[in-house]
């Protein structure tokens, strides 16, 4: 496949657009927004004497360091259930480094890092964050971004794996007419369930190998520093106005099958199949597609400090540089050391910072019955994918997908997803790469080698679908459903 993939291009330049509107601020919500809640640092909340204490104590050995993470994590996490994990790590064969090796390069430099959060949030350039101006929480229904060096991010995930913030860290407060802050209120952000909790501690409660594995990857020291105050921009894009499926003259383009996972692909853009809250369920269980895409591009997981439950939203985040590259088959995941590979990044001669890398982060509908997934939720998801797509509408360029299912479990009917994802690629004229991964993989190729050679309008497929869904009985079996045939044959007739 021989396929044109030049760098994405965000429309307002050093701006990115909400769709129908123009640029904006970089740290400015779009819209007024009366109320505006804020990250509390580390370092600004009143324990943080006492866990530097913690992280400045002496450490010799491996359980040295579970004693430490223990202690900043609290009695939700054991010295013993580190220990354990790094005995798994050291004996799994996949790495030739002795634990003093390990401790002096990676482990003890991340404790290093967090000690210098204070300066490094503090010696920023116009457009990234920094703790004397307050990092804003993107919250639903506002466009608003937030954007960090690679080393601001870096700082806020090693806090994370050391559980740092473990506390109500997110700032409740109204601005009065006169423009003048009130007295703010803390909000504990477990109680109100919008948010993640931002820590990484089901690597170790789970006993999660892999995930360990990825992010020392990230921790690991790399031969070039230069890249450190590149920025990597977390853009929240609302919901767009609704698009008028049923009308739209965009012809489906060609579509291409990629040999190789969404986070490998050679597109500049790729879909990011998670939760409703990003990182929600990360780290815990069975390793998905969200959490690939937060261990491949593990900047992207400073998301989970910041992004409320996306709802109708979209996340884009934009430069996020692969650490390793991982891989997910049947057989389980794998992960490559990608620290000799230079990613350099296309230079923006405004930001001057990296836009290599475009992912945009979007949920699908938790699984329900069929009828629910084919009727009632499809114009919900079609509607999310075209909000995140939005930004990068009439770039004409490849757009990278697969198999979407809710946080990249299973549940999901595999035609529904794909036929959201062709649409809403189309109506934005970018060319779907699809990756898919299955038996799914069996199911499509003849609607694939039909509407490549058809110009079929997005409009033509929308109305095939209502008609063949809405031609089914209340009793119907959705799943059974030979959905892409039945398309066929309605466009045919």
């Amino acid at each position: 496949m021989n396929i044109a993939l030049p760098s994405p291009t965000i429309r307002g330049s050093a701006s990115l657009h909400s769709p129908g509107q123009g640029p904006t601020s970089l740290h400015s919500p779009d819209r007024g927004s009366i109320s505006l809640k804020t990250i509390i640092w580390p370092w600004r909340h009143q324990d943080w004497d006492v866990k530097k204490k913690l992280l400045a104590a002496p450490i010799q050995t491996i359980h040295d360091f579970g004693n430490c993470l223990q202690q900043c994590h609290g009695t939700k996490l054991k010295s013993q259930q580190v220990s354990e994990l790094f005995q798994d790590y050291f004996a799994s064969g996949g790495t030739s480094i002795t634990e003093e090796a390990l401790l002096h390069s990676i482990l003890l430099p991340m404790r290093k890092l967090i000690l210098a959060g204070p300066s490094i949030f503090a010696k920023t350039n116009s457009t990234s964050v920094s703790t004397s101006v307050p990092t804003p929480v993107l919250t639903p229904g506002v466009t608003r971004t937030i954007v960090m060096t690679r080393l601001q991010a870096k700082v806020a995930v090693a806090c994370m794996f050391f559980g740092l913030f473990d506390y109500k860290y997110i700032d409740d407060g109204t601005m009065a007419s006169d423009g003048k802050r009130r007295r703010p209120s803390r909000v504990n952000v477990q109680d109100e369930g919008d948010y993640p909790i931002p820590s990484l501690i089901h690597i170790f409660t789970s006993r999660r190998l892999f995930p360990l594995q990825c992010l020392l990857g990230y921790f690991a020291p790399r031969a070039n520093q230069d890249h450190d105050q590149e920025v990597v921009i977390f853009r929240r894009i609302a919901a767009a106005p609704s698009y008028d499926w049923a009308s739209s003259p965009n012809i489906i383009p060609p579509i291409h099958v990629g040999d190789c996972a969404i986070t490998e692909t050679p597109a500049k853009l790729q879909l990011a199949f998670c939760h409703e809250i990003i990182g929600k369920k990360a780290f815990a269980g069975i390793t998905n597609q969200e959490e690939i895409t937060l261990l491949t591009y593990p900047e992207c997981i400073a998301a989970m400090l910041f992004c409320a439950n996306l709802e109708h939203d979209s996340l884009v985040v934009i430069g996020a540089r692969m650490a390793v590259s991982c891989s997910f088959s049947s057989s389980g995941a794998s992960y490559q050391d990608v620290r000799k590979i230079d990613d350099c990044p296309a230079r923006d001669s405004r930001l001057g910072q990296t836009l290599q890398r475009v992912i945009v982060f979007v949920d699908a509908a938790q699984p329900t019955a069929g009828r629910a997934q084919f009727i009632d939720n499809f114009d919900r998801d079609l509607a999310k994918l075209h909000t995140g797509l939005s930004t990068f509408a009439g770039s004409r360029k490849a757009i990278s997908g697969g198999n979407w299912t809710y946080g990249g479990c299973s549940g999901h009917n595999m035609q529904v997803k794909f036929l959201q994802q062709l649409m809403a690629s189309a109506a934005t004229d970018m060319t779907l790469i699809y990756h898919p991964w299955g038996a799914f993989e069996q199911d499509y190729g003849f609607f694939l080698e039909w509407i490549n050679d058809r110009n079929i309008t997005v409009a033509a497929l929308y109305q095939a679908y209502r008609t063949v869904i809405n031609g089914c009985g209340r009793g119907a079996r959705f799943n059974e459903l030979e959905l892409l045939d039945c398309i066929i044959d309605e466009l045919e007739n």
